[in-house]
């Protein structure tokens, strides 16, 4: 199975160019602050894109808590977009599996504090294949313009719990994005724009 991954357009997801796969997955970051608008246009611009099956999670700078978070589940399944929301979904035998939630830093929104983080990571299914996160796990491809490593230590010690998994894919540090395999994972920063918020990184496709 072939899976295109995006993350972090910020609205200039129009000036992405998506490459063929069976599946594309973006993982949140795709407004600034949760505009309505943004929304709109990002759901008819993943909707009209020729893959199978599309799946989106929400990242910090997509406010829909804060305003309704109903909003971008209503879009996204008008044009055929799966959100996952601390959930899952089953894909020819794969189990993927979603969430938006990082480690509180500022007054974003989808944050949580170390306690908070620990019970959604708890809800990851032993068995899943894909992780679909916003943020990096600690230690991998998560080190910021400043050299220090901002991943999750919560997520990364659940990760290295889950046995079947294949890929670990994120977004959120912009400096972070790239792709490393260890013992047998592949883990992906697939943030779109840079630390300047230039969109200049083209997605990143895997086969699994």
């Amino acid at each position: 199975m072939k899976l295109a991954i995006v993350s972090d357009t910020h609205s200039y997801h129009r000036k992405v160019k998506v490459p063929e796969a069976d599946v594309l997955i973006h993982c949140g970051d795709f407004s600034w602050q949760g505009e309505l608008d943004i929304l709109e246009d990002f759901s008819n611009w993943m909707g009209d894109l020729p893959h199978k099956h599309k799946i989106c999670i929400l990242g910090n700078h997509d406010r829909f808590e804060i305003r309704n978070q109903d909003l971008p589940k209503l879009a996204f399944e008008k044009y055929g977009i799966t959100l996952l929301h601390n959930s899952g979904i089953e894909i020819d035998g794969l189990l993927f599996w979603g969430s938006p939630f990082t480690p509180t830093f500022g007054s974003w929104a989808w944050m949580r504090g170390r306690q908070g983080m620990s019970k959604i990571w708890a809800q990851i299914p032993d068995q899943t294949n894909v992780l679909i996160t916003h943020g990096p796990a600690y230690g991998k491809l998560d080190k910021t313009a400043r050299g220090t490593n901002a991943g999750c230590q919560d997520l990364w010690h659940r990760v290295k719990q889950l046995k079947d998994l294949k890929l670990h894919c994120c977004g959120h540090i912009h400096e972070g994005y790239g792709r490393v395999e260890v013992q047998g994972v592949q883990y992906v920063n697939a943030a779109s724009c840079d630390l300047a918020y230039d969109p200049v990184n083209p997605p990143i496709v895997v086969e699994i």
